[in-house]
């Protein structure tokens, strides 16, 4: 159960459908039952493995059958390798997301993107090009993408802390 009233709003028919989403995060296999079929494209950016355990379970988070919290929804995702250290690998991503967006027609489009990762500012564990993931930010926007990643800057999110006592009350959640 995701909590924060989620399983409601799946009962009022609100679960995602024919809504695109996008991450980047490392590397999945896509046939995992919780997510299978749900991949509208995949791309893996020089990751040099086949899966992961981050990149499934976030998929499974978002779009999961039985977990996520949008099951309806498409997924684009997009594999980078965290542990290279170079945020060209999710600026690139990043690009490669806003190029799949302009095929998809009005009212079709990838709403937000989901990158469980901080590729620049304060904090950054990215040594290299960190300004390139600025950049693919400013023109995922720019292409009315949301961009929600653990940087401090974009000012779109902060930390946030779930009650496993009280799973439904989102007041707890901050």
């Amino acid at each position: 159960n995701p909590g924060l009233g989620v399983r409601g709003l799946h009962k009022r028919g609100i679960t995602g459908e024919g809504v695109k989403v996008a991450i980047i995060d490392q590397p999945m296999f896509l046939d995992h039952p919780e997510f299978e079929g749900k991949v509208a494209a995949y791309k893996d950016f020089e990751c040099g493995s086949d899966s992961s355990m981050h990149g499934p379970a976030v998929a499974s988070l978002l779009v999961g059958e039985n977990t996520g919290t949008a099951p309806g929804a498409e997924l684009y995702f997009a594999a980078a390798p965290s542990w290279k250290g170079d945020s060209g690998y999710y600026a690139d991503a990043l690009d490669w997301i806003v190029e799949e967006n302009a095929k998809l027609s009005e009212g079709c489009k990838i709403r937000v993107v989901s990158v469980s990762a901080a590729p620049s500012g304060q904090g950054s564990p990215f040594e290299k090009n960190n300004e390139m993931w600025d950049e693919a930010v400013a023109r995922a926007e720019e292409a009315g993408i949301l961009v929600l990643d653990c940087t401090r800057h974009h000012g779109w999110i902060s930390s946030c802390y779930y009650d496993l006592d009280d799973p439904e009350d989102i007041a707890k959640c901050k």
